[in-house]
């Protein structure tokens, strides 16, 4: 593939149609996407040997450890890890030559903001949206649009505009004000686990910046448009905050028992959307209530959907730790330049909701806008 295919217009529409159908629930599609691409590519992927020996080994060990227990888990991951420096390798090859990627990425960011702004306006809309990306039988109330995953929304979005703040030499732009703000709304309209990322973001913003009253000025505004226009978002956060203070005074790292119509504390929890605080946080400490217990693989799997939870209870303290470690080092080697921390802490707080790390979407997404953030900074050299 030259490099006049690469820099085509025509293929730029490709990439861009490639990496949204990496945010549906069409899992056969993104694959299949992938499979023609590298068909294509084929001779010109260049692979890091050292990340592929690695990768290869280690791989290796844990198909040798799934005969002996049987966890699939243990054979899922090993593919992943195998494939994940050749993934990469497509991806410098698909998009590193491609002028128009900056414009590819711009175009999703507002593509996907739109979207979900259509669906929130129009409920009707988003519950054909609903129907045919994400949860037909979902809360109607939360908008994740063409992602699946409501934790993945303000993922996307987010890390979108952290490499924007960052490739522009940490200085807030109007248009990345603007931009700051629609990510921040359409996020928080995703879901109250978005207020997470969302004061991360921001308190980085926070630190980088040298005008502080910019970041008060992004808070306040972003504040009140989502409470004119979405008020029970507070309430509901206030509620799940009020839990966790409940649950933690008296923390001990034991599962936590609760049936729907009662207390936590003096704080009334009623209702499946109210109680998932409770049941995360039952998942995500379940480990710790008998950790010598998962320092090698299990034979029974576990499914749960804490990413660190569920690493540790099917593949183990030591496999949990090598995965997490290799994930960033793969993509450092192959791309020659590592994340910025901010973006890992992003990520890794969403893993903490929901398994993030080797899941497809979220790697072509945070390597795409590192491929376009390391072509931003050459070009500004």
């Amino acid at each position: 593939m030259n490099i006049i295919t690469r820099n085509g217009v025509g293929f730029a529409v490709i990439i861009f149609f490639g990496i949204i159908s990496q945010l549906t629930k069409y899992w056969i599609v993104n694959y299949a996407f992938i499979v023609i691409c590298f068909c294509l590519c084929f001779g010109h992927i260049k692979i890091n040997t050292g990340v592929l020996y690695y990768s290869f080994a280690l791989s290796l060990t844990m198909i040798l450890m799934y005969l002996y227990v049987g966890n699939q888990t243990l054979l899922k991951y090993s593919i992943s890890l195998f494939i994940l420096p050749f993934l990469i390798g497509l991806l410098n090859e698909l998009l590193f030559e491609n002028k128009y990627l900056n414009t590819i990425i711009d175009c999703i960011f507002y593509f996907l903001c739109i979207f979900n702004l259509l669906c929130f306006i129009f409920p009707l809309f988003n519950d054909y949206a609903r129907m045919l990306f994400s949860y037909a039988d979902g809360s109607s109330f939360r908008i994740s649009g063409l992602i699946q995953a409501y934790e993945f929304v303000p993922y996307v979005l987010l890390t979108y505009v952290t490499y924007k703040f960052i490739a522009n030499n940490f200085v807030i732009s109007k248009l990345l004000l603007f931009n700051s703000l629609i990510a921040i709304f359409v996020s928080l309209i995703s879901g109250r686990f978005a207020i997470v990322l969302i004061m991360i973001f921001l308190f980085y913003i926070f630190k980088s910046l040298k005008n502080k009253f910019m970041v008060i000025i992004l808070m306040f505004m972003g504040a009140s448009t989502v409470y004119m226009v979405k008020p029970d978002i507070y309430r509901n956060l206030y509620l799940a905050f009020s839990i966790g203070i409940e649950l933690l005074k008296n923390f001990n790292f034991e599962y936590i028992h609760i049936e729907e119509s009662k207390y936590v504390g003096e704080i009334e929890v009623e209702g499946q959307y109210n109680l998932s605080p409770v049941t995360w946080l039952n998942e995500l400490i379940l480990p710790l209530s008998s950790i010598s217990d998962h320092i090698f693989p299990s034979k029974e799997f576990t499914q749960i959907d804490p990413g660190p939870s569920y690493l540790i209870l099917n593949l183990g303290i030591l496999y949990f730790g090598i995965l997490y470690y290799m994930y960033f080092f793969i993509i450092k080697k192959m791309t020659s330049k590592s994340i910025p921390l901010i973006i890992i802490i992003l990520l890794l707080f969403v893993d903490l909701k929901y398994k993030a790390l080797y899941s497809l979407m979220p790697l072509v997404w945070i390597v795409t806008l590192h491929i376009n953030y390391i072509k931003t900074s050459k070009f500004h050299k």
